[in-house]
């Protein structure tokens, strides 16, 4: 769980998000998300700027029958598509 709550604390140090949504089947594990809360509170105890820029009030589970998955994939084949038209001319 350690490189998973490192890999949050560098997205939040790189991009400072408004929020971070945990998605899949996985994040609602029993478990799961307490679990990787408590890894990313290890690092922010250990780091004075992971607890700077790391808000952990901002990191939330995506309900896996959420439809954002599909919703975010035909906003990125709309913009490909967008694309490709204005590369062709």
């Amino acid at each position: 769980m350690f490189w998973l709550a490192a890999t949050v604390n560098t997205v939040f140090m790189a991009y400072d998000p408004d929020t971070l949504v945990v998605g899949g089947g996985v994040g609602t594990a029993p478990g799961f998300f307490e679990t990787l809360m408590d890894s990313v509170a290890s690092i922010r105890r250990r780091s004075a700027v992971a607890n700077e820029f790391v808000n952990p009030h901002r990191i939330t589970v995506l309900a896996p029958d959420d439809p954002i998955a599909t919703e975010s994939a035909l906003v990125l084949a709309g913009h490909a598509a967008a694309s490709a038209r204005e590369a062709i001319g």
